[in-house]
């Protein structure tokens, strides 16, 4: 025993055992509290949606108020591609639109819509009358912007 107490005053870590030991007790009133505690789940039902519940995205826009009303033309090509683009940001903003082709349809009563769009280059097959001029807003920019330059006359296009 003599000699067990002499390597422990030669021992050069002391401290280090002590702080071990504060450690280890710690660990033991935890386990000790914790160890009568028991998780149990509650039971409750999934909360998945079956199948026949699932709304995809085309089909909540389709049940969404018409809004806006989109003119397009399907004999312009540039009209067909704006339309493509402008499909995806209106599903997006969720925005319910109806679209008026000019080659198949008439054009419905504008004065039931918020906003009518438009996306046609040439506006010739409007004809005369149908849009009065006095009554169209046209909300338009276009110039550049940014990285510090202040809005001036000649940035503008």
């Amino acid at each position: 025993m003599d000699r067990f107490i002499k390597s422990m005053k030669a021992f050069p870590f002391k401290g280090m055992l002590v702080i071990w030991g504060i450690f280890m007790l710690m660990g033991a009133v935890l386990f000790a509290e914790r160890s009568g505690i028991h998780y149990e789940g509650s039971k409750s039902q999934s909360a998945y949606l079956s199948e026949n519940q699932i709304v995809t995205e085309k089909e909540a826009v389709k049940e969404l108020k018409k809004t806006c009303l989109v003119i397009m033309d399907s004999q312009q090509e540039d009209s067909q591609l704006a339309w493509e683009q402008f499909e995806r940001i209106f599903q997006d903003m969720k925005v319910g639109t109806d679209v008026a082709d000019l080659k198949t349809d008439t054009l419905p009563n504008l004065d039931s819509y918020e906003t009518v769009v438009v996306l046609m280059s040439d506006l010739e097959p409007l004809k005369e009358g149908i849009i009065d001029g006095n009554t169209v807003i046209i909300d338009a920019k276009s110039g550049t912007s940014g990285a510090g330059r202040s809005a001036k006359a000649a940035r503008y296009y």
